[in-house]
């Protein structure tokens, strides 16, 4: 079942939680992702609260008064799917890192990734990134899940364009995209095989990934999955760094010393879309455990150079699609001043969502809610979410059907040049 009736579903930074706030869906714990911490409908202390930070839960879903706008885009099953997920990505960490030779059950990947897609095929509104898994206790879990919710979404939006790209198979299994979401799984499992504390030290040091000993990582990751599970998985697995301007890694070694990496259509499209995935989550979780970035900002540098060089723009559009730069629930603060929860957007325009500033008075049901379509109101826009100041992070369409996503063998991205930056159409 959804988020109840009548109920408002907001999302809360844990810096923001107070006393007597009402859980809309539930805490998953960061060590089992599987395993609820607090349920829907649990009001929350100031014990609970020093708890949760301790745990380093990043945010709640709190009900709030009002008319149930947000509850169709995320909902306890959805929680719980992605939960699934996790737990698996857990379960691999742990026995990888143990033992090497042993990267798990294909058949439990593949069942993981079937149930979340059914999940998500039961709930099409809720096809869209308005939560990460920041709360999860290891970050090559919380990175994995992740990245796999957010391909498998893509690749939801891609069917037409994976039927394109491998049109030497049948069009029924062109469009599968069970392995794509193994691939995620999986995908950075090498970071195991890494001599011990070379990762932190990369890290470190500023990620480098120029970084010969860190780009082994692909490969060792490859050899450890590749007789475990379908080719075109472990294929992604071993590409998912290739930039589609051909400076990625590893390298083909032909004929020359110098090797040469693949670029354009020669990626795989599976590993094009792992590099889109997992660029945005680095952008928005930074490797050095700097602060985290709002995914407008992470959009925003996926659209500037060099990395609107890196990612296919096919693929681009269809992260757009999924990843709301202002995902509903969230809290911002406008240009005028109020504040509010951003309770609906377009990819078409995705600085310029519905939001329906919180008043007092709404809540207890003296007034009306007042709402700002900002696409309709381009005087007014989002200054702050989170505390960030993203003023300089919106970006919109400069010309009709620009985010639009189309499947042509030509597509073509015009990178957002610095004086454009923060104009309107």
């Amino acid at each position: 079942m959804g988020a109840p009736m009548n109920c408002l579903m907001l999302r809360v930074p844990i810096t923001q939680a107070k006393p007597g706030m009402t859980l809309a869906l539930p805490v998953l714990h960061p060590d089992r992702p599987s395993r609820v911490l607090l349920r829907t409908g649990f009001c929350v202390d100031a014990q609970t609260i020093e708890l949760l930070r301790e745990h380093e839960i990043a945010s709640l879903w709190i009900r709030y008064p009002g008319l149930d706008f947000v509850g169709r885009f995320i909902t306890p099953e959805l929680v719980h799917a992605r939960g699934a997920l996790a737990q698996t990505v857990a379960c691999v960490v742990e026995r990888m890192a143990t033992d090497s030779q042993t990267p798990g059950d294909y058949a439990t990947y593949r069942r993981a990734v079937r149930g979340f897609i059914e999940t998500v095929t039961d709930e099409p509104d809720c096809a869209l990134l308005v939560q990460n898994m920041a709360e999860a206790s290891h970050p090559l879990i919380r990175h994995s899940s992740d990245v796999c919710f957010l391909a498998l979404l893509m690749g939801m939006r891609l069917e037409q364009y994976l039927v394109l790209q491998r049109e030497r198979l049948p069009e029924h299994r062109a469009r599968s995209i069970v392995d794509l979401g193994i691939a995620a799984l999986l995908h950075d499992v090498g970071l195991l095989a890494l001599e011990p504390g070379h990762y932190e030290r990369w890290a470190s040091q500023g990620c480098d990934e120029s970084d010969a000993h860190w780009q082994e990582h692909a490969t060792l990751g490859y050899e450890r999955v590749r007789e475990h599970i379908p080719t075109a998985a472990a294929a992604a697995v071993l590409h998912h760094h290739q930039k589609y301007n051909g400076t990625g890694f590893p390298v083909r070694v032909g004929m020359g010393s110098k090797g040469v990496a693949p670029a354009g259509d020669d990626i795989h499209i599976y590993a094009r879309i792992l590099f889109a995935a997992s660029l945005f989550d680095r952008l928005r979780f930074p490797e050095d455990g700097s602060e985290v970035q709002p995914a407008v900002r992470a959009l925003r540098r996926m659209q500037s150079r060099p990395e609107v060089e890196w990612v296919d723009p096919v693929v681009f559009r269809a992260l757009l699609s999924v990843a709301p730069a202002y995902a509903p629930g969230s809290l911002v603060t406008l240009s005028t001043g109020e504040q509010g929860v951003v309770i609906d957007w377009t990819p078409a325009d995705p600085c310029r969502p519905v939001v329906q500033v919180l008043d007092d008075r709404v809540r207890l049901g003296v007034d009306e809610p007042v709402r700002h379509d900002l696409r309709l109101r381009r005087e007014i826009e989002i200054t702050h979410i989170d505390e960030h100041d993203v003023r300089a992070d919106n970006f919109y369409p400069r010309r009709d059907g620009e985010f639009e996503l189309y499947v042509t063998n030509q597509s073509a991205m015009t990178p957002i040049d610095e004086d454009e930056r923060g104009k309107a159409a």
